[in-house]
């Protein structure tokens, strides 16, 4: 690791925590695409609402910084874009799905995770490894899947802190456990801070706020004995302030499912689903070059799947994926459109699991069609061995890809980029001929359990080909050529002593192009740890680390560092439950992308009543 900020050891003395994820549960939906399938590897986190709620997490990037193997950065104040990094695959490279819906925007590849709160999730799932022969594109680093929240009962959150945050939430739920209706709505105001530093082309010392508008409906009922329908929509709405003016954000997801059971041995499920995302910024207070642009993303998909048991211990999933999306990039300042396009793919996969004696594994084909570059297929394997009682043994090995965007495909450029000025030519523009990037990734570790405790130290290596980067060479068009190495140690713990709760995880990994320089924003070091004291059975108190060690971006290196966070839970009565969270309990000023603020030192405190 390259400097971290503290020692690790004194980072292992001060973490506690109220509660901890579940890692590698037996069962997930993410890694196999249906409940009831055993995951393939013991790679995987699942964080439960009981683990947001102990956390007292506010945002989504909160909760999934302290993951093992992913690196969040986010552009400033609170409502700024924040993407990931996932075993030192981009934004663009890892698959996002809300409720099974695919998020990743059309333009930009990447989804930003300031978009979802705390308060929206209900449970999120880390799937790490290539998973393009399950989902198609995007997904080489890996999945992160995030499940809305579904009110048990009728409930009212209030939280407000630092930055005159204020944050409201409510829901209220009718009917059983098999036929029932949920809404949700939420708003939260925060007036942020100062995101930008002086090194900063467009730096203004003021205030960064923002404010946003949630609704959620979901609902499901049984149909019959064998069949079970079910829906789901999220609606957001936001405006984000930035220095040279006003962003506003419309996203939308939807889906439904039905669920069938053909006999005892053969389920199927149809799966549809809808994407809307719309970003207008305003930068016309830009006194350099001012703009006014429009990002839109529509998507519809459909999914048929069907899961199919041989025998004890031989399952089968197959299925049919398609998508017609639609992007759209339009300079409003000038009213005009450099690109509209539509993409349509179609895939089809099937995955064999097994299991036999201390052995269990599975093998995945999938092939997709893609308007842009026609037929690509994917594959992967996995094996693990219960070699002792204790000791699980795992390997794994797959391909994965990722299709170009839009942007990379159709933006036109511009002339005023072009250094000289030459007439009529536009520099930096889109490739209607990209290739879609690819990948083969194997990993290899082993995981003990005894008595409550776990530890898994796992290695891995991604080799990534036809990179679309920027050409050398005037006017400098999107092309592939280029490459990377990511590879990694990781080693994850987690167990329970008494009423102490731990969880810790340990990175090291590099991050290379094809020349052997580090990719941006990919610390070789990191460290996060997690531990918790039930003080009393209504009251919980903890501690959360995570540090990073030295990075680059943009040319800067930027410095490495540690951040505590405090946290405490007290539930006085049976329907309430107070809360607290002191972030960056050391006030310790640090960058995650260059020229941009973090957060300094800042509390939330917080009220659920929830009706029985």
């Amino acid at each position: 690791m390259k400097h971290l900020s503290l020692p690790l050891l004194a980072a292992l003395a001060t973490t506690a925590f109220a509660d901890t994820g579940t890692t590698t549960p037996d069962m997930v939906i993410t890694d196999t695409r249906l409940s009831g399938i055993p995951a393939p590897l013991p790679n995987n986190t699942v964080l439960t609402r009981d683990d947001i709620v102990a956390r007292q997490a506010t945002t989504l990037a909160d909760l999934l910084q302290q993951e093992a193997g992913l690196t969040v950065t986010t552009s400033g104040g609170p409502f700024t874009s924040t993407g990931v990094f996932l075993r030192g695959s981009a934004g663009k490279q890892v698959l996002i799905l809300v409720d099974g819906v695919r998020v990743n925007d059309a333009s930009q590849g990447a989804f930003d995770l300031s978009l979802l709160r705390a308060d929206d999730i209900e449970r999120i799932e880390i799937a790490r490894g290539p998973y393009s022969a399950q989902y198609g594109s995007d997904a080489i680093g890996g999945v992160i899947q995030i499940f809305t929240r579904q009110s048990e009962r009728a409930e009212v959150t209030v939280r407000a802190g630092r930055f005159n945050t204020q944050e409201y939430s409510a829901g209220a739920r009718a009917g059983d456990s098999e036929n029932n209706l949920s809404v949700r709505a939420g708003y939260v105001n925060s007036d942020g801070f100062n995101a930008t530093l002086p090194s900063n082309f467009a730096y203004n010392p003021d205030r960064d706020g923002g404010l946003a508008h949630t609704a959620q409906l979901s609902g499901q009922t049984r149909l019959s004995e064998n069949t079970r329908a079910s829906f789901h929509a999220t609606w957001k709405d936001s405006t984000t302030e930035f220095d040279q003016g006003l962003s506003d954000q419309e996203f939308g997801t939807a889906g439904a499912r039905l669920e069938h059971d053909v006999n005892a041995f053969w389920h199927q499920t149809l799966q549809l689903g809808w994407l809307h995302n719309r970003l207008d910024t305003d930068g016309r207070g830009d006194p350099w070059t001012p703009y006014f642009s429009r990002f839109k993303t529509e998507r519809d998909s459909a999914s048929w799947l069907h899961e199919l048991l041989w025998a004890e211990g031989w399952q089968t999933v197959a299925g049919l994926d398609y998508e017609d999306e639609s992007a759209l990039s339009r300079d409003l300042l000038a009213n005009h459109t450099q690109f509209d396009s539509r993409l349509q793919s179609e895939g089809a996969f099937v995955t064999q699991y097994a299991r036999a004696g201390i052995f269990s594994g599975s093998a995945s084909l999938r092939e997709d069609d893609h308007d842009s570059f026609g037929r690509h297929s994917t594959g992967n394997v996995t094996l693990s061995a219960q070699v002792l009682p204790t000791t699980r043994l795992y390997a794994g090995y797959g391909s994965a890809y990722r299709a170009p965007s839009a942007n990379d495909l159709f933006y036109p450029g511009d002339p005023s980029y072009c250094f000289p000025f030459t007439p009529g030519v536009s520099c930096y523009a889109g490739n209607p001929n990209l290739k879609p990037e690819t990948s083969r990734n194997g990993e290899f570790g082993v995981e003990f359990r005894q008595d409550g405790q776990r530890i898994r130290i796992g290695a891995y290596r991604n080799r990534v080909r036809d990179l679309i980067t920027t050409s050398s060479t005037f006017p400098y068009p999107l092309i592939n050529d280029s490459r990377a190495t990511l590879q990694g140690i990781e080693l994850d713990a987690d167990g329970r002593v008494q009423r102490v709760t731990w969880r810790a995880n340990i990175g090291s990994q590099s991050a290379e192009d094809g020349e052997g320089k580090d990719l941006p924003r990919r610390p070789q070091g990191t460290f996060n740890g997690l531990v918790g004291v039930d003080v009393t059975d209504q009251i919980n108190v903890g501690t959360e680390v995570h540090a990073r060690s030295t990075s680059l971006d943009s040319g800067q290196s930027l410095g490495g560092y540690t951040v505590v966070n405090l946290v405490a839970g007290w539930k006085p009565a049976p329907a309430l439950q107070l809360g607290a969270r002191l972030e960056n309990l050391g006030n310790k000023m640090y960058q995650e992308a260059a020229g941009y603020r973090t957060p300094p030192r800042s509390g939330y405190l917080s009220a659920t009543y929830i009706w029985r």
